[in-house]
């Protein structure tokens, strides 16, 4: 989740779980160290700029975020605090309410699609629940009506967190009836599968990918367990005209260098991603690696490169974005489908890139929000 939010619900547990004695007191000092302490692990973003790679792949949500680690980083910040505020309150107090906040920080992003590495540094396994996407707007909403109508009054604070574990709830009901429509076609099947993945959407808490792992293709499906929200998220984008090009030329910059470029966008068959009740879903296929001999070939070369195997451990649901094609120079990108969204590009989009004249492949990234500006990565 992103930060606010993490810092809102430190705050509001913290809150639920003390007894000012003057309710009306404006010394809340406890509840703000336990914001901090909540917001504290997403001091990890400061590698991005380090190495952009890595730190997605390797270092966010590690560390920072392991519950092993929590009793040392909330004695850390606890004397830093204690420290600060001139030893006004019990060393004991505000490890105890700093140790609150970084847990509620490791319990919120375990409910998230991206996940965390939970016991760093003994293991990098990412644990994910996936019941919550990275960003959502309501469970912030709530957080803050805790903390501002619970500041002089305990029982709103109470009521706040009361509302977000109902919100998990339904969501997690959400989630097993998403399972369920899975687990209905795949009974039914004949194709081998290899894993099943329902993830939640931006916004509206009713809206779910659904995908399932054919080995060499993916079934994806777009569910809304409520009609009528389906019915708004059509006429968005519908009226927005969302469109993705089979194959287009255009100019590409890197560097403020002009290159003409031809782009075969994988994602071909997306047009509009229609979000349908159980009776009325489709289900498309959508292959890992390419659907020409060429291209599974040249794609499987990039994704079995040694420089890629980070990207190979970190991307759940990975899948084939583009291949740029230049004169003397090959791009194959990859991104991961739990971030294919409409109106905007993945987040993660990385991939290898190869001059024809020594054949060597160079690791790339495709800079946040930008069609086609590559970066290289060191």
């Amino acid at each position: 989740m992103d930060t606010v939010t993490h810092a809102l619900i430190g705050a509001v547990t913290a809150r639920a779980c003390t007894k000012i004695k003057n309710e009306k007191s404006r010394d809340h000092s406890l509840l703000l160290i336990a914001a901090l302490a909540a917001a504290f692990p997403d001091i990890d973003y400061v590698f991005f700029w380090i190495n952009p790679y890595r730190f997605i792949t390797e270092w966010h949500r590690g560390i920072t975020h392991s519950l092993i680690m929590l009793p040392a980083w909330a004695a850390i910040i606890s004397t830093v605090a204690f420290i600060v505020m001139k030893k006004q309150i019990p060393f004991r107090t505000v490890f105890g309410y700093c140790s609150v906040g970084l847990l509620t920080h490791i319990m919120a992003d375990l409910t998230t699609i991206y996940g965390l590495k939970l016991f760093t540094p003994l293991s990098d396994q990412r644990f994910a629940i996936s019941l919550v996407f990275d960003f959502d707007p309501w469970i912030g909403l709530i957080a803050l009506f805790g903390v501002v109508f619970g500041l002089n009054n305990r029982r709103n604070a109470v009521f706040g967190l009361i509302a977000i574990g109902t919100y998990i709830s339904l969501l997690f009901y959400f989630h097993q009836s998403a399972l369920a429509v899975i687990d209905a076609r795949t009974r039914n099947s004949q194709v081998l599968t290899d894993k099943i993945y329902v993830f939640p959407q931006p916004f509206i808490p009713f809206h779910w990918k659904l995908v399932i792992d054919r080995q060499v293709y993916y079934e994806v499906a777009h569910l809304s367990l409520y009609g009528k929200g389906t019915n708004l998220m059509d006429k968005l984008l519908t009226n927005t005209n969302f469109r993705v090009p089979i194959l287009s030329t255009y100019m590409q910059g890197e560097n403020d260098h002009k290159h003409l470029t031809k782009t075969k966008n994988h994602f071909r068959d997306i047009e509009i991603i229609d979000f349908r009740t159980v009776n009325m879903l489709e289900w498309q296929k959508i292959s890992k690696h390419g659907d020409t001999e060429n291209e599974i070939n040249l794609a499987l070369e990039v994704w079995q490169h040694d420089l890629f195997s980070k990207y190979r451990d970190f991307s759940s649901i990975p899948i084939l974005y583009r291949i740029d094609t230049e004169p003397n120079l090959t791009c194959i990108w990859y991104t991961d489908l739990r971030y294919v969204f409409p109106l905007m590009k993945p987040p993660f989009r990385y991939g290898m890139c190869r001059q024809h004249s020594n054949g060597f492949w160079m690791l790339y990234r495709l800079r946040r929000s930008t069609q086609n500006i590559r970066q290289l990565i060191g």
